[in-house]
């Protein structure tokens, strides 16, 4: 029996570097919670939150009020309160006033996967939750990699999964769904299509992957689709009622575009054009038709692309996750998880074609946008992400003349086809 060949001095030393990144992050999340708790026990007025929170406070919600409270900023004040001082210990009044509202803009099927948390102690619930939705994004990310193990410290390492980890936040349940979903649309489409429609709960994220199935005349994934988005909606009625529905179409738009608009939400933290050009000083007006142009420039890019024949090829599938990221106005630096899967599967193209020019570069734009994209814009009064998300596309869709023998060069690569 032959002995492994012993890994190379650049695997060995990138293992060290996602190795001591993760310990890094781990450092700085634990050093964050604390604060925030010696905060709350000195009476400091502010404190640190994360987004969990309210998925926390939407648990607890859940089990004394209708669904449909959640839109309602006063009546989910007070348990709101209560989730924070479950979380970070009693508050004085002072701290609670300061306490901002719960803004709730998710559909009510996205309730299906927090309303357990609350049954948990806080931190449990936290780290379950994190650790929960990582998996699925690992098991895309190794397959993107051709099955390497190195996979999951490179996945953990992604500056985009620290802030993830930092926010509590979902970015990891969508990379796998959708990335899933992508992965195995070739072989099993009727499994891709139920993983694009457990998706649909952020719709603006799931809608791209919409055009380009019909672009693609995927017809088994889009009826797969429809069915587990459908089932979604039944049950998460059934459960919740109809009127958390009617709320959620009434209010919870409304009260996104009021908090994108208003920077409620800190367009420090959004990559999108939207929030670039608020950043830069422009008006609602300019703002949002700039996001029109990049939006249907971007859509476009996606269409075409699948349009193209030769089946849902891993460029395909990057284009698809770079452009639907350009296209929506409400994305956040968390939702670059994504973005590891298509400068994944650039790095294997490139592995057996060899780098064009600037794709090391967009790589390396990519790889940093998530802690470059507050400092920028907080500090030069410029949002990179766009820029770098448009540079991304723009080598992704070079690549596209050769979509014919992208195929057996992506299965001697992964050993998968998509």
């Amino acid at each position: 029996m032959t002995k492994a060949p012993p890994p190379s001095l650049a695997r060995r030393r990138l293992l060290l570097l996602c190795w001591v990144a993760i310990g890094a992050y781990v450092g700085i999340i634990v050093a964050i919670h604390m604060l925030a708790f010696q905060a709350v026990a000195a009476g400091d007025d502010e404190f640190s939150t994360k987004d969990f929170d309210a998925f926390y406070a939407a648990s607890m919600l859940l089990d004394r009020l209708p669904a449909a409270a959640l839109f309602d900023q006063k009546a989910s004040a007070p348990i709101f309160h209560d989730a924070q001082q479950r979380l970070y210990g009693p508050l004085t009044a002072a701290q609670r006033e300061h306490i901002p509202t719960l803004r709730w803009y998710y559909p009510p099927s996205f309730l299906l996967a927090v309303a357990p948390l609350s049954r948990l102690p806080p931190i449990p619930a936290y780290l379950l939750w994190l650790s929960l939705t990582a998996l699925p994004f690992l098991w895309v990310l190794r397959r993107a990699l051709g099955g390497d193990a190195i996979a999951i410290p490179i996945g953990l390492a992604w500056p985009a999964s620290f802030v993830n980890a930092l926010f509590g936040q979902n970015g990891f349940l969508t990379a796998g769904l959708i990335g899933g979903g992508l992965e195995l649309l070739e072989r099993r489409p009727l499994l891709a299509g139920c993983l694009f429609g457990l998706a649909a709960y952020k719709p603006h994220l799931a809608l791209p992957v919409g055009l380009a199935l019909l672009a693609g005349r995927q017809w088994r994934a889009i009826g797969a689709a429809l069915l587990s988005g459908g089932a979604m909606i039944a049950v998460s009625t059934a459960l919740f009622g109809l009127d958390a529905w009617i709320a959620f179409a009434s209010q919870g738009s409304a009260l996104a575009r009021s908090a994108l608009e208003s920077g409620d939400n800190p367009w420090s933290i959004m990559p999108t054009t939207f929030a670039a050009l608020r950043v830069m000083g422009g008006g609602i007006g300019t703002a949002w038709a700039g996001q029109a142009a990049v939006s249907l420039g971007a859509l476009t890019a996606i269409a075409w692309t699948w349009n193209r024949p030769g089946g849902a090829t891993r460029l395909k599938a990057a284009v698809l996750i770079v452009g639907g990221l350009l296209a929506t106005p409400f994305g956040y630096i968390y939702d670059l998880t994504l973005l590891a899967l298509p400068l994944a599967w650039l790095a294997g193209e490139a592995q057996t074609g060899g780098w064009r020019p600037f794709e090391r570069l967009a790589c390396v734009a990519g790889l940093l946008l998530p802690f470059a994209s507050a400092p920028f814009a907080n500090s030069l009064g410029f949002q990179p992400g766009p820029l770098v998300l448009l540079g991304i596309l723009w080598v992704l869709l070079r690549r596209q003349p050769q979509c014919g023998i992208l195929i057996p060069s992506l299965v001697k690569s992964s050993g998968n086809p998509l």
